[in-house]
């Protein structure tokens, strides 16, 4: 009798260690989920850069929203979800890349990310010393833009596939986007994330094997913005000379409506019909 309760035992041993194993291992697992297809474009309370940040994100939707939105967010905004449609206008219309997971490994990734959300806040859990900020350097992101200066890892140039806004640019891709307002749109976190985790397929597919390296990241983001504030500051003066276009135009058609309007109604003379008897 005591050989069998010492068996049953062990045997509850043995499947608890098993469960925590599997718990532990679903935790694993999530995280590199999240890191394989998620942390190139959200944080976990990191703040928001190309798309927004997932702190929370479990209490803020429920799991079959958050499902149907992680493996194709495109088709279900054309489903006429509201909320989907004011997250894909809020994120400046950037769309998310459908994502091949199955409704399982898409609750790890949930669930990492509601473990990550929690983590450090009374855990005793150190928090990572922060990476050392780069200055970017506005003239080598030029150089880097336009391939007068060459990658470290010998990655394509960003003008084979991109233009831009400026007159030190002459010429420019049209595979993808014109980046003269990207700054503007994803600011410094969202472009230094895209050029990091290289968040669009084309670029993975050109990038994955010639990675930026952090100082090539940083000049470039620095380019970038230039680019997009040079760009609002041309577009502020091109509405001006917009303004003060239509304003002397309309200044003008003022003047000939009334003109008009005197010539018609203006007094005549006693003897105006001697001078003009046929009412010309």
């Amino acid at each position: 009798m005591m050989m069998v309760r010492k068996r049953s035992c062990f045997i509850f041993i043995l499947m608890m260690i098993a469960l925590m194993g599997t718990q532990d291992l679903k935790g694993q697992n999530g995280k590199a989920l999240f890191e394989k297809s998620c942390v190139a474009c959200h944080t976990i309370g990191g703040g928001r850069t190309v798309g927004p940040d997932l702190l929370g994100v479990n209490q803020k939707r429920d799991k079959t929203w958050l499902i149907s939105f992680i493996k194709s967010s495109q088709g279900f905004i054309k489903s006429g979800d509201a909320d989907a449609m004011a997250l894909f206008n809020e994120f400046m219309k950037i769309p998310m890349p459908d994502q091949n997971l199955t409704d399982a490994e898409i609750n790890q990734i949930l669930q990492y990310i509601n473990e990550k959300g929690g983590a450090g806040e009374g855990t005793g859990e150190a928090k990572p010393e922060p990476a050392p900020v780069l200055i970017g350097n506005v003239n080598s992101g030029l150089d880097l833009f336009t391939g007068k200066k060459s990658f470290t890892n010998g990655g394509a140039t960003c003008i084979s596939c991109h233009t831009v806004n400026d007159k030190a640019v002459y010429y420019g891709g049209s595979l993808a986007k014109d980046l003269s307002q990207s700054y503007k749109l994803l600011q410094k976190a969202g472009i230094e994330s895209v050029l990091q985790y290289l968040s669009f397929p084309a670029m993975s597919d050109t990038y994955s094997k010639n990675e930026l390296t952090a100082e090539e990241i940083a000049d470039l983001t620095a380019y970038l913005q230039k680019v997009s504030e040079k760009s609002d500051q041309q577009t502020q003066a091109g509405l001006g000379s917009y303004f003060l276009l239509y304003g002397i135009l309309a200044f003008f058609i003022l003047i000939a409506i009334i003109e008009a309007f005197w010539r018609n109604n203006k007094p005549k003379s006693v003897k105006d019909h001697i001078y003009n008897p046929y009412g010309l």
